[in-house]
């Protein structure tokens, strides 16, 4: 009977790490996921705001109209 019972305990506590391991990986990706999406929407909007930078005309520029 006593080996009977090691044997569950040691199933029991294999069963409780590997559970651990297996939400630590899942965990790990939607954060990796999320760090990810967050990095390509910081990509975009910096895109987006480069677009409508204004930028001052210099003096000898010929569409800066007249000094």
């Amino acid at each position: 009977m006593n080996s009977q019972i090691a044997v569950e305990l040691a199933i029991g506590c294999a069963t409780v790490f590997l559970s651990c391991i297996g939400s630590a990986v899942v965990i790990g990706m939607f954060f990796g996921g999320l760090k990810a999406e967050m990095r390509i929407t910081s990509d975009r909007l910096a895109k987006i705001e480069g677009m409508f930078t204004l930028v001052p005309r210099q003096r000898n520029d010929p569409g800066a109209g007249h000094p």
